[in-house]
Formats: structure tokens, C-alpha cells, sequence
């Protein structure tokens, strides 16, 4: 993308370890694979909700640390 809107945004990320192009889950749904998200928001349980996530996109650039978090 060579330019985004400004306005509000969130990110997830996800490392698809073994290359099947799809975030691998358990049966209780909880990831097997890394993910992230903007804000690093990590809640026990359950996604993460835009809220939590949401940054603002004000700027020509903007720089973003997202960890990565493994089961």
C-alpha cells in the first residue's frame, strides 16, 4: 500500500508457522500459531476487541511494535 487514509485503525499479525495460509487453532478455538495485535493487547480468553486495539493514523508515517505471542 502506497498510502493509507488518516483515521483510526487496528492490526493483528500472525506467524503461519507451517505455511498453510490460515491461523491453526485448538479445538477451544485458542491460537497454536504466534499472533499480535496493535496496542499489544492481550486479553485472557477471548480476541481482542477493536476498542483495545485501535490506534490513530494521523501522520504520512507512522511506526508500529506489535509482539508476537506464542502458545
Amino acid at each position: 500500500v502506497d498510502s493509507l487514509e488518516y483515521g483510526i485503525y487496528a492490526v493483528s499479525v500472525m506467524h503461519d508457522e507451517n505455511k498453510n495460509n490460515k491461523l491453526d487453532t485448538t479445538f477451544y478455538g485458542k491460537p497454536k500459531e504466534g499472533v499480535g495485535v496493535s496496542n499489544n493487547v492481550t486479553p485472557r480468553m477471548r480476541a481482542p476487541k477493536f476498542n483495545e486495539a485501535q490506534f490513530e493514523m494521523n501522520q504520512n508515517e507512522l511506526s508500529l511494535d506489535i509482539n508476537i505471542k506464542y502458545p
